[in-house]
């Protein structure tokens, strides 16, 4: 990875700022009020929960909270458009979630975090703790963080 200094540089943050982001770690801000979905979730009841706690997707676990896929409204857009206007069938997130999920580990800097928001397009991000989901993180936390440490 390159050097978070040089990092911060290139978008013109105050090399003091390092210390802000190196310290400290996605455990510090992640998130665990929702629970994951499970593959065999509804697509309306998976769509429902992560519209009704403002969320852009969720982790998809097995029964060992080994992460499985993602789950995001984004997938659902079309799927709910079709079911509803075109009578498709209901059908389950196993079939709809992505299976490369871009976790991050409960010890990843926020720097780190910090660049992959801005070099990949995710808002939500799941973490995991010796490989099992324990929560996840949104953009809007990071931003938080980051100006209330300012």
């Amino acid at each position: 990875m390159s050097n978070p200094v040089d990092e911060l540089a290139k978008y013109n943050v105050r090399p003091e700022a390092k210390k802000i982001t190196t310290e400290v770690v996605v455990g510090d801000i992640l998130e665990s009020s929702v629970s994951p979905l499970t593959s065999s979730m509804d697509v309306y009841e998976a769509t429902t929960l992560l519209t009704k706690k403002g969320l852009t997707g969720l982790a998809v676990v097995d029964d060992d909270r080994n992460i499985i896929g993602f789950y995001s409204t984004r997938s659902s857009l079309k799927l709910i458009y079709n079911e509803v206007y075109n009578r498709w069938p209901r059908s389950i997130v196993r079939d709809h979630m992505i299976e490369d999920t871009h976790e991050v580990d409960i010890k990843t800097s926020l720097n780190d975090l910090i660049e992959r928001y801005i070099n990949a397009y995710f808002h939500t991000y799941p973490v995991t703790e010796n490989g099992k989901y324990v929560g996840y993180v949104v953009l809007e936390r990071v931003i938080k963080h980051l100006l209330k440490n300012k």
